[in-house]
C-alpha cells in the first residue's frame, strides 16, 4: 500500500490523495492527472505542484476582492435567514420566529 497525492497536470492544482496499490492508482488516473509521493503542507489550503514542490497560489487583488465580496454576501444572507426564519406550528397555523428578539417577546407575553 502506498499514499500518493494527485494533482492536475495543466495547472498543478492538488485535487486529492489516494491510498492503495501503485498500479491500481496509476491506471485510474485520467490523462489530465499526475501524482507525487510528497504530501502538500496542509489539506486545508489550495496547493500547486510546481518545480518538484508544493507552493501556495498567489491571489490577484481583483480575485481577492471578488472572494471577499462573495463571502460577505453569504454572511449577510445567513444573517437575514437567521433573523427572518422560524418554526411552523401546525396547531395554530403560524410561523414563530426563532431569533433572540422574538424569543424575548414570547417570554414577556405570558
Amino acid at each position: 500500500m502506498i499514499k500518493v497525492y494527485i494533482y492536475n497536470k495543466e495547472n498543478g492544482v492538488f485535487t486529492r490523495e489516494e491510498t492503495g496499490e501503485v498500479n491500481s492508482i496509476i491506471n485510474a488516473l485520467s490523462d489530465a492527472e499526475d501524482f507525487t509521493l510528497t504530501p502538500p503542507p496542509s489539506f486545508s489550503r489550495d496547493w500547486i505542484w510546481a518545480n518538484q514542490q508544493w507552493t501556495k497560489p498567489e491571489l490577484s487583488e481583483e480575485r481577492k476582492l471578488v472572494l471577499q465580496d462573495s463571502i460577505w454576501e453569504g454572511i449577510k444572507a445567513e444573517r437575514l435567514k437567521q433573523t427572518t426564519s422560524g418554526v411552523y406550528v401546525p396547531s395554530v397555523d403560524k410561523v414563530f420566529h426563532t431569533d433572540d428578539v422574538s424569543v424575548i417577546q414570547y417570554n414577556n407575553i405570558g
